[in-house]
């Protein structure tokens, strides 16, 4: 396994030598722009730490999808109990951010579970017992983990998955690159490495392709971008201290003779000038001139690389900024921002975080099997306060307009067949008369009451007009897998079926 691990690192990099290269190899644009050809969760890190805009890209989708969380709910009691128990005694959708967070900082990241069954980490979890509870769930990143044992059965629905990993939690804080020996204020104490199984940890990656262990990190498609981004940002801003005030020039008369302690007065005063310290030099024989300034206009080239990062996110440039141009501007990129996080939710956050996490829990006991378990996220795009006023106004008038069509359809009339009526006058003749008679038209309505409830509702999913989440729709449930014995990661806990997807619920 090792050899295959090395082979494939050398792909990596000769794949990644080959970018950036063009004319038969006579031109490499990742030397001349200095970019580099192998990034890995180290670099991706140190940019997180170190640029905002960096950290916004890992940070902008993870919020947008769980700030405001999901609601679960199933047809029996004892889940929709147990599984708020523990949002509220274990901080659930805290931890998964902060496990979302480190996933888009390398390949993939680990949830570790802890139980309190009493035995290893190192040892598998043997099957459902119900009672079981859950004391911590830590997060780990890819720094901070290394694969020790991999599952090479070809029978195995596991094959080619990790089995046992090793945990170094010292490993991602970067303070503790400085700690000595001795102790003091700076000293850590590091936390001592710890082998897992797999069964005890929820391994959850994004970006995959073709490997459905390894991912790929948030900052590598805008790595080379954002790395010109700081160069145009602090390269401005070195610009503006060196040419906003060039200096001045001084020029010693050819036919002055400068004795040595005059040359040093002078040039002390020429420094007490430069550092604000005095505001006049005294001269004799000596000409100033001013070199001018110059003010850096950086926003053309910024305004680009901003493009080039959205392109490669899906992040509008307004998500970084914080603001939009005109009220069009924003309320389109707040449209485009939802349908991002709808892709995200339905293509990671659910089948990836949401159904392995609950799976592990099923599985260990901590919450029993859901009957019928539904996944309903709310609307992604919110309206502000004047956006909610329009919307009710507008949902006032079309209901109103509706029902007017729809009592007028009930209502409407046509002539009908002509009744003729018979009397008689004082002197006992009879008269007959003839009146035009009116019937109900039966004009079928246009929209029967469901159909006009959708459209004053704008579709399916209704406007959000609450702070709080509000289930809209049916989330297909979880857990439906081609093969009953594997979930959507692929994993089945030896013995038996995995949590959800062996309901099929």
């Amino acid at each position: 396994m090792p050899n295959i691990l090395d082979a494939q690192v050398l792909f990596n990099r000769v794949r990644m030598w080959m970018a950036g290269v063009s004319f038969h190899g006579r031109r490499d644009l990742y030397e001349l722009f200095g970019y580099r050809r192998y990034v890995n969760h180290f670099d991706f890190t140190a940019l997180y730490y170190r640029f905002g805009v960096a950290k916004r890209v890992v940070d902008a989708p993870v919020l947008g999808s769980w700030t405001d969380p999901p609601q679960l709910t199933a047809d029996n009691d004892d889940f929709n109990n147990r599984w708020n128990l523990l949002c509220d005694t274990m901080n659930v959708w805290h931890n998964i951010i902060r496990l979302d967070k480190l996933v888009g900082l390398g390949r993939f990241a680990v949830m570790v579970i802890g139980l309190d069954d009493g035995k290893p980490l190192d040892t598998p979890i043997t099957g459902p017992k119900s009672g079981r509870n859950v004391i911590y769930l830590q997060p780990y990143h890819e720094g901070a983990i290394s694969i020790l044992k991999w599952e090479t059965d070809e029978t195995s629905p596991r094959y080619g998955k990790p089995i046992l990993y090793n945990i170094n939690p010292g490993r991602f804080i970067i303070e503790a690159m400085q700690t000595t020996m001795t102790t003091g204020m700076n000293a850590f104490e590091l936390r001592r490495p710890f082998n897992i199984h797999w069964t005890r940890l929820v391994h959850v990656a994004e970006n995959m392709l073709e490997d459905g262990v390894f991912g790929t990190s948030r900052l590598e498609a805008p790595f080379n971008d954002l790395n010109d981004l700081m160069k145009v940002s602090g390269g401005s801003a070195e610009l503006f201290w060196t040419l906003a005030n060039r200096g001045m020039q001084i020029n010693v008369d050819k036919e002055m003779d400068l004795e040595p302690t005059d040359e040093a007065d002078l040039e002390r005063e020429v420094e007490d000038y430069q550092h604000q310290m005095r505001r006049f030099i005294r001269t004799r024989g000596v000409e100033i001139k001013d070199l001018g300034s110059h003010e850096p206009r950086p926003q053309e080239a910024a305004r680009l690389l901003f493009e080039m990062i959205s392109c490669s996110t899906g992040i509008p440039q307004s998500i970084f900024y914080g603001t939009a141009v005109g009220n069009v501007a924003s309320h389109q990129d707040r449209a485009n921002w939802s349908d991002r996080l709808a892709e995200r939710i339905s293509e990671y956050c659910e089948p990836v975080v949401m159904k392995n996490f609950l799976d592990r829990l099923i599985w260990a006991g901590v919450l029993p099997q859901p009957n019928n378990l539904q996944i309903n996220w709310p609307e992604a795009f919110k309206l502000n306060p004047l956006e909610r006023a329009q919307t009710s106004a507008q949902m006032a008038r079309s209901s109103a307009n509706l029902m007017k069509a729809h009592v007028s359809a009930a209502t409407a009339t046509v002539p009908g067949p002509p009744q003729t009526t018979t009397s008689k006058d004082k002197d006992g003749n009879e008269q007959s008369q003839t009146t035009q008679t009116t019937q109900l038209a039966n004009i079928p309505p246009l929209f029967n009451p469901d159909e006009m409830r959708t459209i004053v509702s704008f579709g399916r999913h209704p406007p959000v007009f609450a702070t709080g989440a509000i289930p809209t729709g049916a989330t297909p449930p979880t857990g439906q897998s081609p093969d009953p014995k594997v979930d959507a990661f692929g994993d089945a806990p030896p013995g038996e079926n995995a949590g959800i997807g062996a309901s099929g619920s």
